[in-house]
């Protein structure tokens, strides 16, 4: 998921199909390659389009231009409803790519290609852009995740390696710790920090399903803990992530801490209060465990609908992809905008001496899930639904205690079709 709640990259707001029309291949178009990539990567991408062609003088006199800007995280549906006049080339977040597939709208990366991105970006970025071992995307950015971020004169480092030590140092300077387990994005931290499993499985039936063990005594007693937690300080614990919120919340001193995506320019170049760390661990029983967040992939993408313009077509959208994607312009990436990039030299070549929001990322990164491979699309609603118990304080309906958060869990599986394990057998925290 690319924080679908906090990120719609789109030019000029509200994009439509219609706005799209003459924005593809156009039937009958001539040596023309159009791409989409998001707003704010447009230059550095039209950059790339100069020096590729410069690179390949057969495609010299090729039109290769930027047809649109478009969000990584609405690609997908665009794509999807009209691939006859969206873009050849197309930046897409991985976990677009899996209904992309199933709506037959990509083309398939060749074993060869596979076998060298897995050398060059490793095999991570190369699973979170693959469907049953396929490979759709050419990856080039790893840096879609969240950390935490903490006023230094409201929480000390040590405070802060725990959830329950900047609760307490928040409630004890009358502040907030904004951090939304509400959303989607950041829901399943304490469940798969704590050893619970998510991913997802082909059912009988062909389709594909979630498949964790949210759903156990395990997963209830992680749940209980969240709740008691939040009942214990209140007011304290606020689950609004909205980038103004936060930034005004430092900016005003009214938040001392918070767990969010974020650009960490936004609030920490004007105030050297704010410190930037891995995510803390929670304890549930005896235990303590790091949340563990979703890492987002970004890949370049190509509609198939290319091969019906012929090979040449083909050959060109793929050479330009490759290109984009390659080790020289990911590092142009890297170091005019910013990004946390995939190939591997890149990344061990990185100075992020100024950028502690990659350094906490890389921190992290032992210790994530990569989100395109183990989530489906209907894995976000049920499970901001469940914790939406948490930020009201009870279980409802479901009970109270273990019992309440056994039956909120049942539910949350139970509506979904979800694959599960029984509840018994997936032991307790001590």
């Amino acid at each position: 998921m690319f924080n679908k709640k906090k990120l719609a990259l789109v030019a000029g707001g509200v994009l439509t199909l219609g706005a799209l029309a003459a924005c593809g291949p156009s039937a009958g178009a001539t040596n023309t390659i159009t791409i989409w990539c998001p707003p704010t990567d447009k230059k550095t991408v039209e950059a790339i389009i100069d020096d590729f062609k410069e690179a390949n003088p057969d495609y010299a006199d090729w039109t290769i231009e930027v047809s649109q800007t478009v969000g990584e995280g609405d690609t997908q549906k665009l794509l999807t409803a009209d691939k006859t006049n969206s873009a050849d080339v197309i930046c897409m977040a991985d976990d677009n790519i899996r209904t992309a597939v199933q709506g037959e709208t990509l083309l398939a990366l060749t074993n060869e290609e596979k076998a060298a991105i897995v050398a060059s970006d490793g095999q991570e970025a190369v699973d979170a852009c693959s469907i049953d071992g396929t490979l759709y995307g050419y990856p080039y950015r790893g840096d879609n995740s969240y950390m935490l971020f903490y006023d230094k004169t409201v929480v000390s480092a040590d405070q802060a390696k725990s959830v329950e030590g900047i609760l307490a140092a928040c409630k004890a300077a009358g502040k907030t710790f904004n951090y939304d387990i509400t959303t989607g994005w950041y829901s399943i931290s304490p469940l798969v920090g704590h050893g619970l499993k998510m991913g997802v499985k082909t059912g009988e039936d062909g389709k594909i399903y979630m498949d964790t063990d949210f759903y156990s005594t395990k997963g209830a007693q992680i749940a209980q803990q969240v709740m008691d937690l939040r009942n214990e300080y209140g007011a304290t614990w606020v689950f609004d992530v909205s980038n103004s919120k936060v930034e005004n919340g430092f900016a005003d001193g009214t938040m001392g801490a918070t767990i969010l995506w974020n650009d960490y320019n936004t609030f920490i170049a004007s105030n050297k209060n704010i410190a930037v760390a891995e995510l803390p661990t929670l304890t549930v029983g005896t235990t303590a465990a790091q949340l563990t967040p979703f890492l987002g992939y970004k890949a370049v993408v190509i509609n198939n609908y290319v091969e019906s313009r012929g090979d040449e077509y083909v050959a060109a959208a793929r050479a330009f992809a490759k290109f984009m994607t390659n080790e020289d312009n990911q590092k142009t990436y890297q170091t005019e905008l910013g990004y946390g990039m995939t190939n591997l030299d890149v990344m061990k070549e990185a100075d992020l001496s100024d950028n502690p929001f990659m350094n906490a990322i890389n921190a992290q990164l032992p210790n994530v899930v990569p989100q395109g491979v183990n989530v489906t699309n209907d894995f976000w609603s049920p499970m901001e639904t469940f914790w939406t118990n948490v930020e009201t304080g009870n279980w409802g309906d479901y009970g109270t205690g273990l019992d309440g958060a056994k039956g909120a869990l049942r539910a949350l599986v139970s509506t979904t079709g979800w694959v599960t394990t029984d509840l018994i057998q997936n032991g307790t925290i001590a």
